[in-house]
């Protein structure tokens, strides 16, 4: 964000479904079932640092595992955590 201050992860820093985010009914045709949005990249512009869909996926995020030493000894690259 270059030390600025944005709200949303959205190209204008607001959220606006439909229009910057998808809405409801468009992450409800991407869900697998258990509330999880699996949506496509890319379809809304990218926020002031050319970043696509920053606010989207967050269980990519926070499914993921960190050890400093993980990798070291991984059977599988990028491993999801318990």
């Amino acid at each position: 964000s270059r030390g600025q201050y944005f709200q949303f992860p959205t190209n204008n820093g607001e959220y606006l479904p439909g229009k910057n985010v998808p809405g409801k009914d468009e992450l409800d045709k991407y869900t697998d079932g258990f509330g999880f949005p699996f949506y496509p990249v890319g379809k809304y512009p990218p926020n002031p640092l050319g970043l696509y869909d920053m606010g989207l996926s967050g269980s990519e995020w926070t499914n993921d595992w960190y050890a400093s030493d993980y990798y070291s000894h991984s059977p599988v690259n990028d491993p999801q955590g318990p």
